[in-house]
This record gives C-alpha cells, structure tokens and sequence, in this order.
C-alpha cells in the first residue's frame, strides 16, 4: 500500500507542473499565432482576446482534473513481428509453430510491480518545489504591489479643487462610468493611474493643478475608462496567470499584450468622447517626459501612459483607418465561444501511441505432445490438430 501511494503521489507531483506547462504552452503558441489576425481590430476587441485566453489558462487545472480524458490516438512506427516468450508459451510469424506451456507457478511466486525509483522521487519532488516556490515568489510580489499602492494611498490628499471635481462629473457622464470614484492628489510626480476593484480611485500628481484644461479632461477621462472597462480586475487575472505559470514565457507576453490593448481601448474611447486624437498624443507625450512610471503600478493598478507602449499607441492615434469599435455582441460570443473550445480541448485531449497493423499474422500453437492419449484423440477427432 505504501508503495502505491508513493507513486501516485510521485506521478501526480511530476505530472501537475509538467502536464500544465505543455498544455498551456501548446494553447498560448496557438493564440499567438492568431493574434496577427486582430492587428487591425480595436483595442477592446483585443483586450477581450488576451483577457479570454488568459482566463482559459486560468481555467485549465479544472478542465484537466475535473473533465474526462479525451484520448488522441497518434501513429506510431510500423510494428515488428517478433517471437514474444511469455509464461504461457511462445508466439511467432505464421508459417513457424513452437510449443506453449502454461506456467503453474503460485500467484506468490510471481514478480511484484517494483517500488518507485528514489531518483524519480527525488526529481518529482524538486520540480513540484520549484513551480511551488516560483508561484509564490509571483503572488509575494503581487501582495508587495498591493502593499506599495496602499501606501500611496495614505500618503495621497483628496482633490477638493472645485475645477476639477466639476471635470471629475462631466467626464463620468462622457465615458458612461455610474460608480462614485475618489480622486486623489499623489506626493510625487508619477503618471496617473486608477486602482481598486470594489471602490475606484483615480491618483493624480502634484502638477496636476497647473495642467490646461483640454488635458484635465483627456486624463480624467483616460483613467475613467478604465474603470468603466474594469481594467484592474483584468490587470489582477493577468497576475494571477503568470502565478501560476510563470516558467511559460508565452504568460507574460500575453500579459504585456493585455495591458497594452487596454491603454488602447481607453484611448478609443477618449477619442469618442471628443478627443482631438494629435492634442491627445501631445498630452501623452509630455507626461512621459515630465513624470516618471512607479514600477510596482503595473500588478494591480492602470497607469495612463508607458514608455513600453508609447510608440504603438501614438501610431494607433494618429491612424485613421484604425478600428476604434467595441466587438459587438455576436463577435464576443463567437471569440468566447472559439477560445472556450480551444482551451477544454487543450485540458482533455491525450495523446496516445497507437501501432500500425501488423503485416504479419501471429499464431499460438499448443504442445500436442505434452498432451494425455483422450484429450489427443478428442482434438484429432474434431480436427482441432
């Protein structure tokens, strides 16, 4: 009993990490290789593409463990016809006869399954421990983010300024956000960023009260959007994805897709608003070169501008046949429907070797000899022999 528990435990340590790993480097190569066909799609249709795949990922320990196995049978070399000595006799190509005897050895004589090599216990054991400690290393600096974010939180001061609450209601009623939303003036010079996913706030810096009017409504309603789209909730899934795969360099590629899409998207729907999509550029420009980007704002907050994805997003702006539609709702239900199929294929299927037919025909011939006078003469009789 020791023994079989030893080894389940020992497959299911080393098959866990290495069995999600292929999975999801198999379905994230796929969704890569799609990805070119949204090149010219809007922001928000690719922020949805990114947000379902990383969810599927998400999703897949519960499609492997919990959904039944699909069973792909693959080809594999040509099968050779070879004598086979079992404990009941021999087999052979046809043509060729040998004896069969059947053993009547004792069943506790015969061979136990023997015990699971230490060294593949040792290796199991120091995979699991590794994709453990990695995905801890990973939600560790997602608490440490959330930790930097509180901080400046209680380092920050509510805007009261008259102007700019007045702006703060305007741009809500533009972008469509119904939610209350607390704005906040920083104690440093950062880029404005949003956070929270049950009570928004929207962070500003100090030079924020000296900013001209067109660009008090750009960031107002930049940073709106975001909470209009629920960005930081996605932003937080996205973390949670490369938790737990982080040895997958396809997860955090997919996430700087992510958060790179949704700076689109809310810039889509700052142009909508009324933007003039070169005055809005200029106003990201100077940002970047005035402000600097708090590192830790990426885990859990949407910061309005990035050096990352500056240059794509001014080519974005200034594009006038670039799509700045949502997906409608047939679009988002095909692209849910699409990736959702994809992903529980990718947790069900198992590929198995199966043989080609053999091209020779096996044949199990008794030892007649070693048979007593009445059963010979019964198996002649009926020509069995």
């Amino acid at each position: 009993m020791s023994a079989f528990l030893l080894s389940g435990l020992t497959g299911l340590l080393f098959a866990f990490p290495l069995n999600l790993a292929l999975r999801s480097g198999v379905f994230l190569a796929v969704a890569f290789i799609a990805a070119p066909t949204l090149r010219r799609s809007s922001g928000a249709r690719s922020h949805q593409f990114w947000l379902l795949c990383l969810l599927a990922v998400l999703a897949l320990p519960v499609f492997v463990y919990l959904f039944p196995t699909l069973d792909l049978p693959l080809l594999s070399a040509h099968a050779r016809t070879v004598p086979l000595e079992t404990g009941l006799g021999s087999m052979s190509p046809a043509g060729e006869t040998q004896s069969l005897s059947v053993s009547s050895a004792p069943y506790s004589e015969r061979a136990e399954m023997p015990d699971s090599a230490p060294g593949t216990v040792a290796w199991s054991l120091w995979m699991a421990g590794a994709w453990a400690i990695g995905s801890c290393f990973c939600i560790l600096r997602l608490m440490l983010g959330m930790a930097a974010t509180y901080a400046k939180t209680r380092r920050a001061q509510a805007m009261n300024d008259a102007e700019w609450v007045a702006l703060l209601e305007e741009a809500r009623e533009r972008i469509g956000v119904r939610r209350q939303v607390r704005l906040l003036v920083g104690a440093s010079e950062e880029i404005p960023m949003t956070w929270g996913v049950l009570k928004s706030t929207i962070l500003l810096p100090p030079s924020a009260m000296s900013w001209p009017l067109p660009q008090k409504r750009a960031v107002l309603e930049h940073e709106l959007a975001h909470v209009k789209r629920a960005d930081v909730t996605a932003q937080l899934v996205a973390q949670l994805a490369c938790a737990l795969y982080w040895f997958n360099p396809l997860t955090w590629r997919a996430t700087a897709r992510l958060s790179i899409s949704a700076e689109r998207a809310c810039d889509d729907l700052v142009l909508a608003a009324g933007a003039r999509p070169s005055e809005y550029a200029d106003h990201l420009l100077a940002m970047l070169r005035t402000m600097r980007f708090a590192p830790a704002s990426p885990l859990i907050s949407a910061a309005m501008a990035h050096h990352s994805s500056l240059e794509q997003r001014v080519r974005s702006l200034l594009d006038p046949r670039q799509d700045r539609q949502a997906p409608s709702r047939r679009v988002r239900a095909l692209l849910l429907g699409a990736i959702a199929t994809l992903g529980i294929l990718s947790g069900t299927l198992q590929p198995i070797a199966r043989a080609e037919e053999a091209t020779q025909q096996l044949i199990v011939a008794p030892n007649v000899a070693a048979l007593n006078p009445e059963t010979k003469a019964q198996w002649q009789a009926e020509g069995i022999t």
